[in-house]
């Protein structure tokens, strides 16, 4: 496979995934009453993840 065809094809490919996690992540904050706290588990949840990974 080409260098460039592999290019071409991995950005058309991110292109409704990024379409997607930015539509529905906008509506889902703008419209939740409860914003701050989705974004706190959000981060926690993350922050709990990386320390699993390092932890092994």
């Amino acid at each position: 496979m080409k260098e460039w065809r592999f290019f071409l094809a991995t950005g058309f490919g991110m292109i409704p995934g990024t379409i997607a996690y930015v539509l529905l992540g906008n509506q889902i904050l703008e419209y939740s009453r409860y914003s701050k706290q989705i974004l706190w588990i959000t981060f926690l949840g993350v922050v709990a993840y990386i320390i699993y990974l390092m932890i092994g």
